[in-house]
């Protein structure tokens, strides 16, 4: 028997080096950016963020981190990426970019082949224990995406490709927490901080409410942010209201337009704003992703930090839901529709003959600068082609440049945007390179491009009244 258990022992150690080792390492953690950028507006579909490289023709800097080998070996790399022209072009997209790893640059193009998310193998490296640098080198400036990055010791390993699947998979390797952390117990959470969510946030804690403010992107303002660059506009001080819209001025921006360059939409003047108030908590970068209920009520919302991964519990009595999109209603169970009624359901006589799916889409707004030379700018020809007649001979682009009305704003948002974008490099790629008369475009180059889409509509939460035609046209 005694010889029997030493044999077991020998059995383990002999076979345990044979257990493969790995990393996942999550993009959007990368410790240096670089030129990347963390898009998070699709995230509740693929359960993460991404990093882009939204460098609008020009190649981006590279996108650094600090990662450490459990053990010496040949480690297999493989990437999760998208090569986004699939849907309207066959064959090789534009997002180019590699990966080096230590001194070792893997020379696998990745995120110009299929036509869905997937992992691709970027190649095999030997590499020893310890620490080294991971590196994601852009070839493009064409919006390449890097979402994960995964490097193990086994050869074919069986990699995760639903929603379901790659959740645990992260959990399992990130070895993240069962249990969220309480970020901190409040009388109100606002979900979303665009201008409804600031607004709501603000009246509630002066009037002494404890409030978290919770936004999923860096800055605040929504539409109006630099991010997006939608003008804030309305009627205010209307009639016997004089109060109306008193609110928004102490944050709105003093100068108004559509796609001007950053600084016209005073992100920090908002952000600045909103910390002056000693009742209100603001969250950036934070989506909130779960909602817990006792019974039909909500009694906190979680959410997850679109860099780190960091989940965190909000707890209160009452929620608003500022999301655009309606997340936290949706999550929690409520009542909801998309798209238009048909004409007999409210006696609406502009409403369609029959109900339909059709929103109002999204806005890719940009616009060019003029230079004191000749720009060059990429041939781009991925599926949408102009001539001189079709082509937009414009320098910007509007909210006008809107898209995707007849997709679903959530579940085809990533190709809505994509598409937004796709027509825009198109277009200036015909205006720079071959229509006859391009004098006026000649010295001129892309000096932004929006890559988050300010989108126009989404679900509709239904609450005790749904407001009909005939309230505005009689006056109801």
């Amino acid at each position: 028997m005694k010889h029997r258990y030493i044999l077991l022992l020998v059995a383990i150690i002999t076979f345990s080096p044979l257990l493969a080792k790995d990393i996942l390492v999550e993009a959007e953690s990368f410790e240096q950016k670089g030129g990347w950028a963390v898009d998070q507006q699709f995230m509740d579909l693929m359960g993460s963020p991404y990093l882009i490289a939204h460098g609008m023709g020009t190649p981006v800097a590279d996108a650094v981190t600090e990662i450490t080998i459990p053990e010496a070996g040949t480690y297999h790399v493989y990437v999760r990426t998208y090569n986004w022209t699939s849907p309207w072009h066959r064959g090789e997209g534009p997002g180019k970019f590699v990966l080096r790893i230590g001194n070792k640059k893997l020379n696998t193009v990745l995120g110009t082949k299929g036509s869905a998310w997937m992992w691709q193998s970027a190649g095999s490296v030997k590499l020893r224990a310890g620490k080294t640098k991971l590196a994601i080198h852009d070839l493009s400036g064409f919006d390449g995406r890097c979402d994960a990055i995964y490097l193990t010791t086994e050869k074919e390993p069986v990699l995760p490709e639903t929603a379901e699947e790659l959740a645990a998979f992260r959990r399992s390797k990130l070895h993240l927490p069962s249990e969220v952390p309480v970020a901190g117990q409040y009388d109100l959470v606002v979900v979303g901080a665009g201008i409804a969510g600031m607004s709501a946030a603000v009246s509630a804690a002066r009037l002494g409410c404890k409030v978290a403010l919770i936004n999923d992107r860096p800055v605040v303002g929504g539409n109006n942010s630099s991010e997006i660059r939608v003008h804030l506009g309305g009627n205010i001080e209307i009639g016997k209201y004089k109060e109306l819209g008193g609110l928004q001025k102490e944050f709105g921006p003093s100068r108004g337009g559509n796609a001007q360059p950053a600084e016209i939409y005073e992100d920090a003047k908002k952000m600045e704003w909103l910390s002056g108030e000693d009742n209100l908590a603001l969250f950036i970068n934070c989506r909130v992703v779960a909602v817990e209920k006792e019974g039909d009520r909500i009694v906190s919302v979680i959410g997850r930090h679109i860099e780190t991964g960091k989940e965190m519990k909000f707890v209160a009595p009452l929620f608003v839901d500022c999301t655009g999109d309606g997340t936290v209603g949706y999550l929690a169970g409520a009542h909801y529709r998309m798209g238009r009624e048909g004409k007999d359901e409210f006696g609406e006589s502009r409403a369609p003959d029959k109900p339909d799916l059709l929103t109002m889409g999204a806005s890719v707004q940009w616009y060019s600068t003029e230079t004191d030379k000749p720009a060059a700018f990429p041939d781009f020809n991925y599926g949408v082609t102009f001539d001189d007649r079709t082509c937009e001979k414009v320098t910007l682009g509007e909210w006008t440049w809107e898209t995707g009305m007849n997709k679903h704003q959530i579940y085809d948002f990533e190709q809505v945007r994509d598409y937004g974008m796709l027509v825009i490099y198109a277009n200036w790629s015909y205006l720079k390179n071959r229509l006859k008369d391009n004098a006026p475009f000649r010295n001129r180059r892309l000096g932004w491009v929006a890559y988050v889409a300010g989108k126009r509509e989404s679900r509709r939460l239904l609450g005790d009244y749904i407001l009909k035609e005939g309230d505005m046209t009689k006056h109801v």
